[in-house]
């Protein structure tokens, strides 16, 4: 643990030093003061660790005591430790809430507590008032009393073992002694399913991925186990039910953690209803049973139903995944009623088996295409699967198989080479041509061109072999590119000179009859010339007399004449 935190602290601190926020020389100096303040924290959760075990282990010593002298136990003291259990985990239910930690630790571990006090308590209910020893009328109060605490703390751990006891319930034979039969399984897994909208509301995503996870296993792990106990394998209602959680899953955004069991589980339980519907064997139970039972037909109609209405609802950009297995439940359940109505033939075989394959080369060119190795292996397993059941059943030739795949080898290989020759020939014309981008928009002063990114940009949509083989599209580089562009600030590396004002004067253009002659002119223009003109005088002729003015006298108010006189 503590190499484990010291080599925590190191990333930490490499990070750090990588955006800038350390100096080469205080790397060391940061890495030692967070190792000191780590290393109580490290001892306090190896201290706490060591509480835990060992609460649990005397936790475990106690009830074995107890069990050795349980039946010298009188019945009250049962009764007040049942009454106390339940009162202890209802006040630690009250305690969270009152204290607003709904969602948090404390509510997970207290919502745990409460189930297994719920446990305890009706254990010595159900040993000293005797209502049946199964197993069976022991888990149903169980689940039915803590599924409020799961609504009242958001605790997911109380939900996790909520499912694992419908789960063992159904495995205990409870569908058969239940008045429902399998419905009931249905309705105690529908009753947590307003706990997804409760954490949607809250936003909180962590915990709906793990509700998302858990409760898709579930619900298929209880299909399983219901279905073992039927006379038939109802494939047609697990198509049904992998194409609706599919394209719920489809209804939720791409990006959200919590959409993703509900397409790749779908994916996976649909492939499987139509792997099983390549098996004869698989028909013929179909075939001998007088027929389906009510709420078989009930449900699947009602699963049919949901899945076109979430297929109108939901897909909205991704048409063909969603479209192709939505089809899966459309074909088996054409495929019954042949069966259904004594056509004994191979036709579903081979329509189960082509559409099989189909799907199959549909996710490798998909995963291949995009990118996705996801896709990539899921088809993969599916023409593998297909292979060995056409090889261990024989629904149809083996060669014919063998055959089916050289072909689709060629197919690819031949597409994937076309698009190597086309980009070849893209580089070629762009290396060749001169393309010149023309911009509504003009880019404004502030701004500037950032070429080299463009270039790279460019060159990035012919990657190398070993760039293709990790997985690296040329779309999610160039959108890594686009992304680095934007984040660079771009600054004025040019300023513009200031235009001066031209003195430039167009020049006049008269016509041929205006301009006069070498050695001519106009004469009246030249008289009217000589008139405006004037008298002219020469610079050194004697200047006209001017005509003298009368000064007048004026007197100073400093002056002392004026005062003489008076």
């Amino acid at each position: 643990m503590k190499e484990r935190g010291i080599e925590k602290i190191g990333h930490i601190v490499a990070e750090w030093e990588a955006k800038g926020w350390l100096m080469p020389t205080g790397k060391e100096a940061v890495q030692r003061q967070l190792q000191r303040e780590m290393a109580p924290l490290q001892m306090r959760s190896a201290y706490v660790a060591a509480i835990g075990i060992g609460a649990a282990l005397l936790g475990v010593a106690i009830l074995w005591v107890l069990t050795q002298a349980w039946y010298y136990v009188y019945p009250e003291v049962r009764m007040g430790a049942a009454v106390v259990l339940v009162l202890l985990g209802q006040g630690g239910i009250a305690a969270v809430m009152l204290q607003e930690k709904q969602g948090t630790e404390r509510a997970e571990i207290m919502g745990m507590l409460q189930y297994c006090f719920c446990l305890a308590a009706v254990a010595m209910i159900a040993q000293t008032y005797y209502w049946g020893w199964s197993i069976m009328s022991y888990l149903l109060p169980c689940v039915v009393v803590s599924l409020p605490a799961i609504y009242l703390l958001r605790s997911v751990s109380g939900l996790i073992l909520y499912d694992i006891s419908v789960l063992w319930w159904t495995a205990c034979g409870g569908t058969l002694q239940q008045a429902g039969g399998s419905v009931t399984v249905w309705v105690l897994l529908m009753l947590s399913l307003p706990f997804y909208y409760l954490l949607l509301h809250k936003g909180e995503e962590k915990r709906l991925a793990v509700f998302s996870w858990v409760t898709t296993i579930t619900v298929f792990c209880a299909f399983a186990l219901v279905s073992a106990t039927t006379a038939y394998i109802p494939f047609l209602a697990l198509a049904a039910l992998a194409a609706t959680i599919m394209l719920t899953g489809y209804t939720i955004d791409i990006r959200k953690a919590w959409g993703t069991p509900f397409r790749w589980c779908g994916r996976f339980a649909a492939i499987a209803s139509l792997w099983l519907s390549c098996i004869p064997a698989s028909w013929r139970g179909i075939a001998d049973i007088q027929g389906f039972h009510w709420t078989a037909t009930a449900v699947t109609a009602v699963l049919l139903a949901a899945m076109v209405g979430l297929f109108v609802k939901g897909v909205k950009q991704r048409l063909w995944s969603p479209l192709l297995y939505s089809i899966i439940p459309v074909v088996i359940a054409g495929e019954t009623v042949l069966v259904r109505s004594g056509v004994y033939s191979s036709l579903p075989l081979w329509v189960s088996t082509l559409y099989l394959f189909i799907m199959g080369a549909w996710e490798v060119w998909q995963g291949v295409r995009q990118a996705r190795r996801g896709h990539t292996l899921l088809g993969i397993l599916v023409l593998i699967g297909l292979a060995g059941m056409v090889i261990e059943v024989r629904t149809v030739s083996p060669m014919t198989m063998v055959a089916a795949y050289i072909l689709v080898f060629l197919a690819a290989r031949q597409i994937a080479k076309k698009r190597r020759e086309n980009s070849q020939k893209a580089v070629r014309h762009r290396h060749l041509r001169t393309h010149i981008t023309v911009k509504s928009r003009p880019n404004s002063t502030g701004e500037t061109v950032d070429g080299p990114t463009r270039d790279r940009m460019k060159r990035a949509e012919n990657l190398p072999a070993w760039m293709e083989e990790n997985g690296i599209s040329a779309s999610s580089l160039q959108e890594a590119m686009k992304d680095k562009a934007e984040q660079i600030k771009q600054t004025v590396t040019v300023i513009p000179r200031p235009q001066e004002t031209s003195s430039f004067v167009p020049p006049v253009f008269k016509q041929p009859e205006d301009i006069p002659l070498p050695g001519e002119g106009i004469p009246a223009q030249q008289e009217i010339e000589i008139k405006d003109r004037g008298v002219s005088r020469s610079p050194w002729q004697a200047r006209e007399k001017r005509e003298k003015k009368d000064k007048k006298r004026v007197l100073s108010p400093w002056g002392t004449e004026e005062r003489n006189k008076k």
